[in-house]
Parts: structure tokens; sequence; C-alpha cells
């Protein structure tokens, strides 16, 4: 049996498209828009759901990020 690697996380803020700012961590898949930002599941509908900034050497650098509309409803109850 293989067992797949663990994604790499990366420390990243998160600014979703209404809420404050929160430090995440990140995989290689979140700020490619390629899984969701809140449970890193790539299957599904995804939706636009803000940007997240990963540190570099410099300024920190912007990615647009995407989640399931379920997943930024379960959110904005928790953020109010």
């Amino acid at each position: 049996m293989v067992i797949p690697p663990t994604p790499v996380r990366t420390a990243a803020e998160y600014r979703p498209l209404r809420g404050t700012p929160i430090q995440i961590s990140v995989t290689s898949e979140q700020p490619h828009g390629r899984a969701c930002i809140h449970d890193a599941e790539e299957s599904g509908a995804l939706v636009p759901a803000g940007h997240v900034y990963t540190p570099t050497s410099g300024s920190p650098l912007g990615w647009p990020v995407v989640a399931h509309p379920q997943c930024i409803e379960e959110t904005a109850h928790v953020e109010h």
C-alpha cells in the first residue's frame, strides 16, 4: 500500500471578501485556486473567496483563492 505524502503547508494571511484577515496555513493547491481555502478539498463547486498573502524575502505575494459556497456561509456565521 502506498501512502500519499502529507501536503506541505505554508503560513499565510487570509483576507476574505468580507470579514477580518486571519493567519492560516495553506497547502500548495489553495493559493492556486485548486482547493477550498477553508477545508482544502478539491472537489465540488468553488467560488471566489478573497486572497491569501504568502511571505517572501520582500513584500508578501498575493493569491486569489476560492471556497465552497457552503464553507463561506458557515464561516460567515462564525465571524458574526
